[in-house]
């Protein structure tokens, strides 16, 4: 080959080589990339764990209030229910003093 044809080449070759590299390092570049993306990936899928965890400790939570506010109501109206009771007594006792005191007046 002549000398122009060789240095024809050697460009050529040189040129190859400079993109082999570049291809190289956007290989590299595309795996850390990746490597990245799924370590990212993976943070996210434990910090959803964690706040699925939280949430379902906090429904529980709500659940057991709930329930505590049922009771709560439901000892309120027996209260209730049963002061009602007690003052209808002490209207009865309180009308019939009344009535007995009449009597003794008369």
């Amino acid at each position: 080959l002549g000398e122009r044809a060789r240095s024809r080449v050697k460009s050529v070759i040189l040129m190859l080589r400079r993109h082999a590299q570049t291809a190289q390092l956007e290989a590299q570049q595309a795996r850390e990339e990746r490597d990245a993306a799924i370590a990212q990936a993976r943070d996210q899928e434990k910090e959803i764990a964690k706040v699925r965890k939280v949430v379902k400790c906090m429904t529980r939570y709500v659940e057991e209030l709930e329930d505590d506010r049922d009771h709560a109501r439901a000892r309120i109206t027996d209260l209730e229910t049963q002061l009602g009771a007690q003052q209808a007594g002490a209207d009865a006792a309180a009308t019939q003093a009344e009535l007995v005191r009449r009597l003794e007046e008369e």
